[in-house]
């Protein structure tokens, strides 16, 4: 994909070339294809990335409840789980933003105006970084979560090993 090989600074901070200008034209539409196709690709993959949080983030809520239903107390559990949900909702509202800015960048015309679409290009990395940051984010929260119940069986088990 041309479009991703080129440097990631903003035109208005730093004059293109004539060369830059021209390349821009010359892969104008090789260069909204692979965005068209990067946003159908990217669309399904959030869509499923989605649910998958969706669901994970009801079952860390119904475990939730039931550790309070049996008068437990897992604070790592209900931090974890409300940290998610935080960076969930992040990951949306970033994805949103990022999935207009692909849109915005496609309607552009890169032959009649190279300095705004790579402008917008630009943009559109920045805010797939976002998105990207969001991931390792919510991936970390599960990870804490999953180590909250390790260490809630491992106390469990050393309770019950020296109850007997």
């Amino acid at each position: 994909m041309v479009f991703l090989t080129v440097p990631m600074v903003h035109a208005e901070d730093m004059a293109l070339s004539d060369r830059q200008i021209q390349t821009i034209k010359a892969n104008c539409v090789q260069a909204q294809s692979s965005l068209k196709q990067l946003q159908l690709t990217e669309a399904a993959t959030r869509n499923n990335r989605g649910r998958s949080y969706e669901s994970i983030s009801k079952l860390m809520t119904t475990l939730n409840g039931r550790i309070v239903l049996n008068k437990l107390t897992a604070p790592t559990l209900t931090a974890a789980s409300s940290d998610m949900e935080k960076r969930f909702t992040s990951f949306k509202n970033n994805y949103d933003s990022y999935y207009d800015s692909v849109t915005a960048t496609i309607k552009l015309s890169c032959k009649d105006q190279p300095v705004t679409f790579y402008d917008s290009l630009t943009n559109v990395r920045e805010l797939r970084a976002r998105v990207a940051q969001d991931i390792k984010s919510i991936n970390e929260s599960l990870d804490a979560y999953q180590g909250g119940i390790n260490d809630e069986l491992r106390a469990e088990v050393v309770a019950s090993r020296s109850s007997q």
